[in-house]
């Protein structure tokens, strides 16, 4: 048990996470049409609340290997290229179609910063390195890729709509599992901050100029599909990048550490 402690440490420290972010909402809440519109018109306090809360988790947990350092070697963050891509292209969409006011623009990013540490910090950070002391590397990738797939159908107390935070669910494993490759391929949690920030911004950018904040999202076919077919390649490309994770990265796991301590028999 005492081997599995830092697992079940993580597992305990997520709902706490997910607690404060949702009962300081609850203590200030505020009626959005849909998620764009919330992150648009003020600072979310539920999301600022969450992040100051992982900050008191760390300076108090002082574990080793939780991506808290710049990445290695410097050049690993070229593995960021593709989901770089995604973001350029998208932000040139929406610029093209007429992005908001510069106060919208400052908010809505301020928040995708929050969100971006927040979900990088307790996921790529805290609960992957819990799954790597019981675990090996791969299992750690899609358990905690799993658990951020779901943990997005939380969505819907802020915003009333399960059938869109079903959708963004879906999409949440499958850029996740790209996510933690580039976690551990950079052995940093840096990058992901900064894409993870960025990836949301320019979204919110689009569903802005396209006129999408104004409009409530019913569930259709199309709504729950599309969101995924964006993603597949990105989801294609992780698993590229999964090739000899084990044989390169194995050493992040305490599973594999003891393994190799292990006397043979």
């Amino acid at each position: 048990m005492k081997k599995y402690r830092k697992f079940w440490i993580a597992l305990a420290i997520l709902p706490l996470w997910m607690g404060v972010t949702l009962v300081v909402g609850f203590i200030r809440p505020r009626q959005a049409a849909n998620q764009a519109v919330l992150i648009s018109e003020g600072l979310v306090d539920g999301i600022i609340a969450a992040s100051i809360f992982l900050l008191i988790v760390l300076a108090l947990l002082k574990w080793d290997r939780l991506g808290l350092q710049w990445p290695k070697p410097p050049r690993s963050v070229l593995v960021t290229w593709l989901p770089s891509l995604y973001i350029v292209a998208i932000l040139v969409i929406s610029t093209t179609l007429g992005l908001p006011p510069v106060a919208t623009m400052a908010i809505v990013f301020i928040n995708c910063a929050f969100v971006g540490f927040s979900e990088e910090v307790m996921f790529r950070g805290i609960l992957f390195r819990g799954a790597l002391s019981a675990m090996r590397v791969l299992p750690a990738i899609f358990f905690t890729s799993a658990i951020f797939g779901l943990i997005h159908t939380l969505n819907t107390f802020a915003t009333g709509q399960l059938d869109v935070a079903i959708a963004q669910a879906v999409a949440a494993f499958m850029s996740g599992l790209l996510f933690n490759v580039i976690r551990v391929r950079t052995q940093s949690v840096f990058p992901m901050i900064v894409l993870h920030t960025l990836w949301n911004f320019s979204l919110f950018m689009l569903v802005h100029a396209s006129d999408g904040v104004n409009e409530t999202v019913t569930i259709t076919p199309a709504t729950l599909i599309a969101p995924a077919l964006m993603i597949l390649p990105l989801l294609g490309y992780g698993i590229y990048l999964m090739r000899g994770i084990e044989r390169d990265f194995g050493w992040m796991s305490d599973v594999s550490s003891r393994a190799v301590l292990q006397p043979a028999a």
